[in-house]
């Protein structure tokens, strides 16, 4: 009866550490996480939240760390500047819609814990504002996994079939004893 429990424990093992490898930032896919808007004062952090989603989109491929940041009344916002650890990147509208006055940007960081800021004139107030963006890694969700040329279920189906070698192994190793 040892014996059982001892193979059932390693196969459990097996299959609770497919998952942290499948849901590692490190795998090249498409995310989710959410963020928060920081300002000096109540209501710059009440506006930039009203007019910035809450979920924060982010791209892992090859090597290359996008995020994706979503907002909405944009008719009243103009001249978007993104920086990251205090310099200005270039980024790409990658989405528009002009009659809902929605907007995606896209940019390139080298990690998470970058510090991102947000600028753009507000065109009702004629005011340039800036605030910062904050990223809740602990809320990472693993929508969409890339398969890349090289394909990663080759890795997947090698760690299966390792796991079930093992197995057979053991099994055999228990028939035996």
């Amino acid at each position: 009866m040892k014996k059982y429990l001892s193979l059932i424990a390693i196969v459990l093992s097996f299959i609770l550490l497919l998952p942290v490898y499948a849901h590692s930032l490190d795998a090249d896919g498409v995310y989710e996480m959410d963020n928060i808007t920081i300002h000096d004062n109540p209501i710059g952090v009440a506006m930039s939240r009203a007019y910035m989603e809450e979920k924060t989109g982010v791209i892992q491929q090859n090597n290359t760390l996008l995020l994706q940041l979503s907002f909405n009344n944009t008719q009243y916002m103009g001249n978007f500047t993104i920086k990251v650890n205090g310099e200005v990147v270039p980024h790409d509208i990658i989405f528009e819609d002009s009659e809902n006055n929605l907007m995606t940007v896209e940019f390139v960081v080298n990690s998470l814990e970058d510090t991102i800021s947000v600028a753009m004139y507000v065109i009702v107030m004629d005011l340039n504002v800036e605030y910062e963006v904050g990223l809740l890694p602990e809320t990472l969700v693993l929508i969409e996994t890339y398969t890349p040329e090289k394909s990663s279920s080759n890795t997947i189906l090698l760690v299966i079939g390792i796991c079930i070698a093992i197995m057979g192994i053991l099994l055999k190793k228990f028939k035996t004893s």
